[in-house]
């Protein structure tokens, strides 16, 4: 029984070390495809105040709230992969992604005093965008690689269902301003972890910080003056997981 007992754990030891050897022993090639799936969860939240001209002696202040919400994210990476030193390598390529709908809301005060905070405004946005991104690698000979990664994108923000919601039934809400694309740069940020398992597939969980660019919605039904509602920057925390092939 004691006899068994010792062959099974050698045999445990062995194909654990025969597996951890499996893992270490997949060199970097230079000049490899590389596509990465990404997805998960990203956090965001728009305090932003602004001020938007309807008609000369009309305006509006719009005062964002601060609450944190979350959306849905995916991006796929084509790319090529290049050995820069025995232990740093790169992956740099195109990658393309999609951000699911965030829900923005907040206060509007007429005419910018807050003794008349009539209204609570809501919009949507969904975003996408396709750009260069490049991923800088570490091969310490341990069974995860850490990374750093960046990108450079153009964005595609769709804003579109605005609504305004009156805190007193006397009120009557102004026309509504019209959807809109908007054009813009993004850019992110990111470091995580990857684990091979084995010569072909890798998986990987990591942060990601992602400035999603400009957008704006058009202008309202009736609105003389060329000032719209906008946001210059939004930003959101996602987690990230990855599932990477080596062609």
């Amino acid at each position: 029984m004691i006899k068994q007992k010792w062959l099974i754990s050698a045999a445990c030891f062995l194909s654990a070390h025969a597996f951890a050897d499996g893992l270490l022993n997949n060199p970097v090639v230079n000049g490899q495809k590389v596509i990465t799936l990404s997805a998960g969860p990203a956090w965001y939240s728009s305090g932003s105040t602004q001020t938007v001209t309807l008609q000369p002696d009309v305006l509006k202040t719009y005062i964002g709230d601060s609450e944190t919400r979350v959306l849905g994210t995916a991006e796929v990476f084509f790319g090529i992969q290049c050995l820069l030193t025995n232990q740093i390598y790169s992956q740099f390529g195109i990658a393309a992604a999609y951000a699911g709908n965030a829900k923005l809301r907040g206060d509007v005060l007429e005419d910018g005093d807050p003794n008349f905070n009539n209204f609570v405004y809501r919009y949507q946005l969904n975003h996408g965008r396709v750009g260069l991104k490049g991923k800088l690698l570490g091969d310490f000979g341990y069974w995860v690689t850490p990374y750093l990664s960046g990108s450079v994108a153009v964005a595609f923000n769709h804003s579109f269902d605005w609504s305004l919601t009156p805190k007193i039934f006397e009120e009557v809400p102004a026309p509504p301003f019209a959807s809109n694309t908007t054009t813009a740069f993004a850019y992110t940020v990111g470091a995580g972890l990857q684990a091979p398992l084995n010569k072909h597939w890798q998986l990987g969980l990591g942060y990601e910080f992602a400035d999603l660019g400009k957008s704006q919605l058009g202008a309202a039904i009736g609105q003389s003056v060329n000032d719209r509602f906008k946001e210059t920057h939004l930003y959101t925390h996602q987690l990230q997981f990855s599932a990477t092939y080596l062609l």
